[in-house]
Order: C-alpha cells, then sequence, then structure tokens
C-alpha cells in the first residue's frame, strides 16, 4: 500500500487495495470474515448504513471493527471521523479504522470518557516500519484478540493522558510564580552562607533561562527584574525582551476595540471570507512561527484530539468561531497570544494583507 498512497487513484480502486490488504492478513470475503458496503437498515426505509468494511468472525458472526476508506489524496477532517464513530456506536464496536494517506486506530470502548473516539495511533505507510509491524500484530486474523487491542488501547491513552500532564508541568514550569519560586529558591539555598544583599547584587548580574527545547523559547529570569519590580524578561530565539500587555486593536477603523486574540480572530476570519482559499495554503500564510509553540491556526479535529480530555483546547472552539477552509476543512484559531513579539508578527502580516490596525496602548 506505500506505493499506492502518494498516487493519483480513486476512492473506489483504493478499496480494491485495502482489500488485498486485508487478505493478505488473513481475513477473507469469501470465507465470511469481511463484507463491503453492507446495508443496514436503520428505523424508516430512507435511512441505511453503508459502511465501507466490516470485519466480523466467521464463527460466531459477530462485528469485530468497522474501517472507513477516503483516497489518500484526501486531507481528513472531523466530518470523517464522525462517520466511522456513528458507525462504530450503532453497531457498538471499540476499534475502527479511518484509512486514507494512513492508517488511523480509534477507539471507543470503557476506557473512554470523552463524547469523541480517541486516536490511539496513526500508522504512515512506510515499508518495514515498527509501527507497522505492531499493526499488523493486532489486526491479523490469527493473532486478532480483544485482550491484547484492550491492552494496546490502555498503554496509548496512558501515554496521550501522559503527554497532557506533561504539558500541564511545562505550563508551571513557565508560569510567573514557578519562576518567583527560582529565585526564592535560590536566594534561600545561598542565604546559609552569604548575605541576603550580596545575593541580590550577584544575581542581578545574571540571567536564569527555562528553555522548552521543542520550539526554542527561551523563558529568561531577570533576577533583578524581580527583586525591582517582581517582573520577568521573556526571550524568543532574538533574546529581545517581551512583556505582557493589554493593548486593544481596532481592524480598518471599525470601531470594535479587541483584545490581541480576538484581533487574530476577526483578522483570519475577515480574510478567509475574503479569500476563500486551502487549508494548507492558509497554514503557509498564517505560519506556525508567528504564534510560536502552538500555531496561528490548526485543524478542529486534531485540536480535539490534542486536548481531548481537557476544556481549555488553546483555541477559539465556540460553534461560531469554527471557520471553514475552501477545501472544506473544519479549523480554528489558537487564542494564546500574551506576548508581544507574537502579536508583532501577526500585526506585519496584516498589514502586508492590506488592513489597517490601530494600536491602543494599555
Amino acid at each position: 500500500m506505500s506505493e499506492k498512497v502518494g498516487s493519483e487513484i480513486s476512492e473506489r480502486e483504493y478499496e480494491k487495495i485495502v482489500e488485498r490488504g486485508l487478505e493478505i492478513l488473513g481475513w477473507s470475503e469469501y470465507s465470511g470474515d469481511f463484507e463491503i458496503r453492507p446495508k443496514f437498515q436503520l428505523g424508516s426505509v430512507k435511512n441505511k448504513m453503508i459502511p465501507d468494511f466490516v470485519v466480523k468472525s466467521n464463527i460466531t458472526n459477530n462485528k469485530l471493527f468497522i474501517i472507513e476508506i477516503k483516497s489518500p489524496k484526501l486531507d481528513l477532517n472531523d466530518i470523517h471521523k464522525r462517520q466511522l464513530l456513528t458507525y462504530m456506536r450503532q453497531f457498538k464496536l471499540d476499534f475502527g479504522l479511518l484509512i486514507a494517506k494512513n492508517i488511523q486506530i480509534y477507539y471507543d470502548g470503557k476506557l473512554n470518557n470523552s463524547d469523541e473516539p480517541i486516536l490511539l495511533e496513526k500508522i504512515e505507510f512506510i515499508r518495514d516500519s515498527e509501527n507497522g509491524k505492531k499493526f499488523t500484530e493486532l489486526f491479523s486474523k490469527d493473532n486478532f484478540n480483544f485482550e491484547q487491542l484492550n491492552e494496546f488501547a490502555h498503554n496509548s491513552i496512558k501515554l496521550l493522558t501522559d503527554y497532557e500532564i506533561e504539558n500541564q508541568v511545562i505550563k508551571i514550569l513557565k508560569s510567573e510564580n514557578f519562576k518567583n519560586e527560582i529565585i526564592n529558591s535560590i536566594s534561600n539555598i545561598l542565604s546559609n552562607n552569604f548575605d541576603r544583599s550580596i545575593i541580590i547584587k550577584a544575581l542581578e548580574k545574571i540571567t536564569i533561562e527555562i528553555k522548552e527545547n521543542s520550539n526554542e523559547i527561551d523563558y529568561s529570569v531577570n533576577p533583578k527584574s524581580y527583586f525591582n519590580k517582581n517582573d520577568y524578561n521573556v526571550n524568543i530565539k532574538n533574546s529581545k525582551p517581551i512583556s505582557k500587555d493589554y493593548s486593544k486593536y481596532i481592524i480598518n477603523s471599525n470601531g470594535i476595540k479587541l483584545p490581541k486574540n480576538r484581533l487574530v480572530l476577526e483578522l483570519v476570519k475577515d480574510f478567509i471570507t475574503k479569500n476563500p482559499m486551502n487549508y494548507n495554503d492558509l497554514k503557509k500564510l498564517f505560519k506556525d512561527e508567528y504564534q510560536g509553540s502552538i500555531g496561528v491556526i490548526n485543524r478542529l479535529d486534531e485540536v480535539n484530539q490534542k486536548y481531548y480530555n481537557t476544556d481549555k483546547k488553546r483555541h477559539f472552539t465556540k460553534t461560531n468561531e469554527i471557520l471553514i477552509s475552501k477545501d472544506y476543512i473544519e479549523f480554528v484559531v489558537c487564542n494564546q497570544w500574551a506576548n508581544s513579539l507574537n502579536i508583532d508578527n501577526i500585526l506585519k502580516l496584516a498589514k502586508n494583507l492590506g488592513y489597517k490596525i490601530e494600536t491602543l496602548e494599555s
């Protein structure tokens, strides 16, 4: 399948390739192991469900998992995921596969406390990859068992939960309160051997950095500012000081005063209304680096997955805030714009796009 993913292939042609893939894994349509686009009646005559593949036991006839297939050239979105979820919940199945340019394994069993299915793993079509080998172990007919799958789900969910907790810890480490604790701890440790006034003078001559390696953001703690103002400088790459401010902004003299994050939302919303673009082109225009660690815009399905176990999505996710690209991908705008250098990137972009932004200093 790895050779076919990058090619111009229709969804129906791709289904044939997936069917052959199932046969390689030991499942046979002839033996009754799976059905292709079976029709299931729901209530009235008009309501039918037609999943692409239903894999089942040829002994008990119990359904085991659902497979939905999309063309490998298609960017998957929330609509495709909800379609798979509908089938999974209708047939009370814990596992489902969404196959396009990769294989996505979804889980909706007892361990899932969310309204959405959990994306356990994305399997890229790379020959002899470890994830690919693991997938064949889990979903080959000879090895298939729910005990093994549930263990896989448990381990994957733990990794996702640990990742979220790790992000919470990073947030604490970067917080103003923790920076205060750093300075206090250093001062307290050294005060056993040195006069506090000397410690303060020494600390004024150094900068202590908390650096997040993943996105090259340096949070520089200037001890002098702590002792004098109880404040900090935050440096990004070029080590220019950043400070929080509460400025308001007005777009094109419309009189509406917007905080930084709302400015970005309204700017993106206005731009795509006047200039419909495909999602990938929008990502190239509103570059991730303009915001920093999160990105200016992100797909709604990816945001929901990344922050599935918290209400704080770090994006504008209310119904009237969700945007749709020209190629019908739902996406949302990041609402994390506390740092002044980040918003400067957006102000420069807005100017280049022909917008007039008035700044009302805090």
